[in-house]
């Protein structure tokens, strides 16, 4: 399939190093961890832009000022008094790829699945944990193995960036990350 880079999926992925390819980004209704920097920088990059998202991701994030938000849900469809959000059954990812604005994916797993096969850049906030036991749980959502949907090229990894105090939803202690982007290889 081409892609062209006017659909960016953006993920916050916790990552066990012993289940190669299993990135985590959910444990019930919540992120696997929360990083207060990360938040920021999720803000400022979508500020103005129009975010995708399944309806239980925007159960926990809202109306969000400054973006409209385009909800999928399999669900009754709503209407909010908020003009900036609507909320669909389906999505022609077809159109919103060829489109000359830039749409960011912000989940769930399977809003993920249904885009990675039309999007061109990835952008990842990715923490390594290593739990105690190797059978620990980490979550229970993942973002899809996105190797399996055609060639990703590394364009660009920050330094590992440190913050304190950061727990995921099963408390283990979280002090480093870092972001990479991704895009298509045609």
């Amino acid at each position: 399939l081409r892609r062209i880079n006017m659909i960016t999926l953006l993920a916050n992925l916790v990552i066990n190093p012993n289940e190669p390819k299993k990135y985590y980004i959910g444990d019930g209704n919540d992120l696997v961890v929360r990083i207060p920097a990360d938040m920021t920088q999720f803000k400022n990059y979508t500020m103005g832009k129009t975010l995708i998202m399944g309806h239980n991701t925007f159960n926990q994030t809202g109306p969000l000022k400054g973006r409209k938000i385009i909800v999928l849900s399999h669900k009754d469809i709503f209407y909010t008094a908020d003009p900036n959000v609507i909320f669909i059954k389906d999505i022609n990812w077809e159109n919103v790829k060829d489109s000359e604005t830039e749409y960011v994916v912000c989940g769930g797993t399977s809003v993920y699945e249904a885009a990675l096969p039309y999007a061109g850049k990835l952008r990842l906030t990715m923490t390594e944990l290593y739990p105690v036991d190797t059978g620990e749980f980490i979550g229970d959502k993942l973002f899809p193995d996105f190797t399996k949907y055609g060639n990703w090229r590394l364009e660009n990894q920050s330094a590992t960036i440190k913050q304190n105090g950061c727990k995921t939803t099963r408390g283990f202690e979280v002090d480093e990350y870092f972001i990479a982007e991704y895009e298509t290889i045609d």
